[in-house]
């Protein structure tokens, strides 16, 4: 209730006059104190059939000027799990290194109280995770089949090897690293500045004469430069970016028959020795140039 208004004065002055009646009551004795009051010590006012309440005041919960700073997230890229080549074929055919940004569940209910003041109440806000980050360490591994077109071992089924020297070994995690990096300005645009506004949701904002969900857009919208009803699918967006290096097969090995390689005297095996040149187009497309373009302010 505004006490200032006309309404508000006078509910404010029976609240006094029944505040009377309360204190006889407690010195004289119920029947006594009742008795010894005039008609007007009790509350001649009603409001209907509604409840009086106070509404929030918006100065009580004021919104922070600016908006937040990209934030990266707290992780050493260069902890990638080094594993042997049938381990990273288990992600794919083709597949020489494995990086999965993994998304926490995040559960928010919104709530409003008897002020019209609302509060985001949050559950636990995940960690930046890649699960599995992992690379092919230099080694020897058997490589499926192969059946040469031209030279003296033509026509014959080889099992077909490929060697990862050290040199090769360090390129193929240098592009799960490029990944990983990725994956960090993804989360600087988007989530590193969106759980600092869930915070700031959860120590209440007020709605009187609004809605909850209303209130609540606006200060996102303020504090981020993105919508919250697009926010989740720019995340989303900056995240997937990180997919176009091997769409583009910027991380592909690239088996050339009889370049690098190596037919032993029976013509059973066939044994590539990669160099960088085959193993796609690894440093040559910084992250800043690739994680953009979803609606991130």
């Amino acid at each position: 209730v505004d006490p200032a208004g006309p309404a508000g004065g006078a509910l404010e002055s029976d609240a006094d006059r029944s505040a009377v009646g309360v204190v006889a009551r407690l010195w004289m004795g119920l029947q006594e104190g009742a008795a010894a009051l005039p008609a007007a010590a009790f509350p001649r006012l009603t409001s209907g059939l509604g409840l009086q309440r106070c509404s929030c005041d918006r100065a009580d919960t004021p919104m922070p000027s600016g908006q937040v700073a990209e934030t990266p997230p707290d992780f050493d890229c260069s902890q990638v799990a080094p594993v042997t080549l049938s381990e990273a074929r288990r992600h794919g055919p083709t597949t020489l290194g494995f990086t999965h940004f993994e998304r926490g569940s995040i559960s928010i209910n919104e709530a409003r109280d008897h002020s019209d003041k609302c509060t985001l109440n949050l559950g636990s806000l995940p960690d930046f995770t890649l699960d599995p980050y992992l690379y092919t360490q230099a080694g020897t591994y058997d490589d499926g089949t192969e059946t040469p077109r031209r030279g003296r071992c033509r026509g014959q089924a080889l099992t077909r090897r490929v060697e990862f020297t050290p040199e090769a070994a360090e390129i193929i995690r240098q592009a799960e690293i490029e990944h990983c990096e990725d994956h960090k300005r993804a989360w600087a645009l988007s989530t590193g500045r969106f759980f600092p506004v869930y915070r700031e949701l959860a120590g209440g904002y007020c709605a009187a004469g609004s809605t909850c969900a209303a209130e609540r857009s606006a200060w996102f919208q303020s504090r981020t430069g993105i919508s919250w009803d697009d926010h989740q699918a720019v995340e989303s967006c900056l995240h997937g970016k990180s997919n176009e290096r091997d769409r583009n097969h910027w991380h592909t090995l690239v088996y050339q028959e009889g370049v690098r390689a190596t037919y032993n005297d029976d013509c059973t095996t066939v044994t590539y020795t990669p160099i960088a040149e085959d193993l796609g187009e690894v440093g040559q497309h910084p992250t800043d140039d690739l994680i953009q373009g979803c609606g991130e302010a």
